[in-house]
């Protein structure tokens, strides 16, 4: 077998094991958002009915209030990142 030919087999299988990684990476980071969603949603759903229907619980305002914080904190740091992925 060539050198050549080794080099090139060697960058394919360098190549097919980065993507497996990258594709590795992007199914965690979604688990992660799809987890984290679900958890902010319930969280927000629950503040809000306590809020509406059971009056003003101590603990629901200060949630609701941390997670709009949150959202607005994630949408400000997102939109300064710089677009060419440095």
């Amino acid at each position: 077998m060539s050198r050549l030919r080794r080099e090139e087999e060697d960058a394919a299988f360098e190549r097919g094991r980065k993507k497996a990684a990258d594709d590795l990476d992007r199914l965690k980071d979604l688990s992660l958002f799809i987890a984290s969603l679900i958890v902010v949603v319930m969280a927000s759903i629950a503040s809000l009915f306590a809020l509406l229907v059971q009056g003003n619980p101590p603990w629901a305002a200060p949630l609701l209030t941390l997670i709009v914080g949150g959202l607005l904190g994630y949408q400000t740091g997102k939109s300064q990142k710089p677009k060419n992925g440095a």
